[in-house]
């Protein structure tokens, strides 16, 4: 599999079939037991993902953002480095490229079978370790995955005691299980840390060409926002007709909808937040949205 390969041992689906890979191939090698997988969407190389090697030479679990890896958690940035946890007492050498933890993990929190820690102590120590927006990515990864529950993850994190407990019970406080991508999470950690009121999420709106469904509703203003990947909105034809039909949708109904790529969110956050602000300002709440009894979205009222 020179796809795996290439991929570092480890790879989703989609990545592995937009590389030329077959499915009816990857189940061969999964049946064989060439190709393991964890977890459905996610397929790794037990021989060539370095993290397990790592693992077994430290005698050590693999962890943090490498282990969200192993589960199929989405990042919003590659980490460089893999991570490995060595219970507290054991003396290791390094190694490069491994960046050690040392905690003693308890029943429950390895997966059997594997050196890597279960899903949710994988996303507590992301949360504690991580910077804020890329810990709500990921959190927000593991609950579209169904892996972990929002609940789960604040009682969990409520319990935690030591270094980066409160950093790991601000994160779980953000989570929200309706977020679709990780620019979708860290446009929502962007507007909280800019302290702009909290916007509802993926909000469906009734509009004269149909229904659509907004990323972010700021409802007494009548603003919406669209965080838009280049890999869902970019590659086709199709797409680009598609975005245009909803947001002439949305500008018939009277939404003020801004529209932010990739690079406005993570790389230009103030840009992102800024801008919402200058438009919630210009806003005001002159605009009525009330909420539509018939289908649950919104019924749209152009302003006076």
């Amino acid at each position: 599999m020179t796809a795996l390969h290439d991929r570092d041992g480890v790879a989703s689906f989609g990545a592995l079939t937009d590389a030329g890979v077959r499915p009816i191939d990857l189940g061969r090698a999964v049946a064989a037991g060439a190709v393991l997988r964890p977890y459905r969407g996610v397929y790794l190389l037990p021989d060539a993902w370095a993290p397990l090697a790592a693992a077994s030479r430290l005698g050590g679990t693999v962890s943090h953002s490498t282990a969200g890896r192993f589960h199929g958690f989405e990042l919003l940035s590659a980490d460089p480095v893999h991570h490995v946890t060595v219970p507290r007492g054991r003396k290791k050498d390094a190694l490069a490229g491994v960046r050690i933890h040392r905690r003693d993990l308890g029943r429950g929190e390895v997966i059997a079978g594997q050196p890597v820690t279960s899903a949710e102590r994988t996303c507590l120590d992301c949360f504690r370790h991580l910077p804020l927006r890329d810990a709500v990515a990921l959190g927000d990864s593991a609950l579209r995955k169904q892996r972990v529950t929002r609940d789960q993850l604040i009682g969990a994190a409520r319990d935690l005691k030591g270094a980066g407990s409160a950093a790991a019970r601000a994160a779980a406080a953000l989570l929200d299980p309706k977020s679709e991508s990780v620019l979708e999470s860290a446009g929502r950690v962007e507007m909280h840390l800019a302290g702009l009121p909290a916007p509802e999420t993926q909000v469906v709106v009734r509009t004269p060409l149909g229904p659509r469904r907004l990323d972010f509703l700021f409802r007494e203003a009548g603003v919406g926002v669209e965080t838009d990947g280049f890999e869902t909105h970019g590659l086709t034809r199709a797409a680009l007709l598609s975005d245009c039909e909803r947001h002439n949708g949305y500008t018939l109904s009277g939404l003020l909808v801004l529209r932010f790529g990739f690079e406005h969110v993570v790389r230009m956050p103030e840009f992102f937040t800024g801008t919402i602000r200058l438009a919630l300002d210009l806003a005001g709440s002159l605009r009525e949205i009330p909420q539509c009894t018939h289908c649950g979205g919104l019924a749209i009222t152009r302003a006076a």
